[in-house]
C-alpha cells in the first residue's frame, strides 16, 4: 500500500532573506518560541509553507536543526504514548491503532506503514526539500549554532535558545536492538545521512 501524502508546512520566513526549515522533534518548539524575537514586528508577519512551494530565486540564508533518527523516533513514542496521552485519541496515530503506553517495538510496526502521515514522524530531508542549506546543524549544536545565527540576523533572533526536554528517557540505543534498528534504517537512512553531514559541518 501506498504512504499517503502529507500535508506538511516546512517553511518559517523571515523577510526576504531568512528560511527556517522547521523539523518537528527536532528543536522546532525551542527556535520558534524561544529563539525568535517575537516583539518584533517580521515575526508577526513570518509565513509558514511548505518546502514544495518554496520555489523563489534570490538569495535565502537557511536553518535547519536535525537530530539522530532514532533519536527522534524515540522521542515521538514518548510524545504520542506517554507525555501527549490525548493525542493517541484522535487524528492520525489513532488510525494507526496506537494506543496508551505502547511497547516501542510495537510502535515501530505501525510507524513503518504510516510514517508519511505525520509531521512528526515525516523524515528530516523531506523538511530540507531539494534546498541548499546554509546553516545545517545537528540539536546537540543547537547553542552554538543559534549564536551564530544571532550575530548574522540580530534583528530577528534573541541571542540564545532555550532547548525544550522530554521525560528524562535514556539514549536511543536503549530502545533500539540491532535487528530492529537494520529494518527503521530502511525508511531513516537517508536521515542518519544528513544527520551525519550536519556532525561534519
Amino acid at each position: 500500500m501506498a504512504l499517503k501524502e502529507p500535508e506538511v508546512k516546512h517553511i518559517w520566513c523571515f523577510g526576504p532573506e531568512l528560511r527556517i526549515h522547521l523539523v518537528p522533534k527536532s528543536g522546532q518548539h525551542a527556535m520558534m518560541k524561544h529563539g525568535m524575537d517575537q516583539n518584533h514586528p517580521v515575526f508577526n508577519r513570518a509565513i509558514v509553507k511548505r518546502c514544495a512551494a518554496d520555489k523563489e530565486d534570490g538569495d535565502h540564508f537557511r536553518v535547519m536543526c536535525v537530530r539522530h533518527p532514532l533519536d527522534r523516533l524515540v522521542s515521538c513514542w514518548k510524545f504520542f504514548t506517554e507525555e501527549r496521552k490525548w493525542s493517541i485519541n484522535k487524528g492520525d496515530m489513532k488510525n494507526w491503532g496506537v494506543t496508551k503506553n505502547m511497547h516501542f517495538e510495537d510502535f515501530c510496526k505501525h510507524y513503518i506503514g504510516h510514517y508519511m502521515e505525520n509531521m512528526h514522524t515525516q523524515p528530516q530531508v523531506d523538511f530540507k526539500g531539494e534546498h541548499e542549506i546554509n546553516l545545517l546543524f545537528p540539536i546537540e549544536k543547537l547553542d552554538l549554532a543559534w549564536s551564530a545565527l544571532h550575530d548574522l540576523f540580530p534583528e530577528y533572533t534573541n541571542p540564545e535558545v532555550k532547548r525544550t526536554h522530554g521525560s528524562g528517557r535514556g539514549p536511543w540505543k536503549d530502545y533500539v536492538y540491532p535487528s530492529l534498528e537494520k529494518k527503521l534504517m530502511k525508511v531513516l537512512g537517508e536521515d542518519l545521512d544528513l544527520y551525519n553531514e550536519a556532525l561534519s559541518r
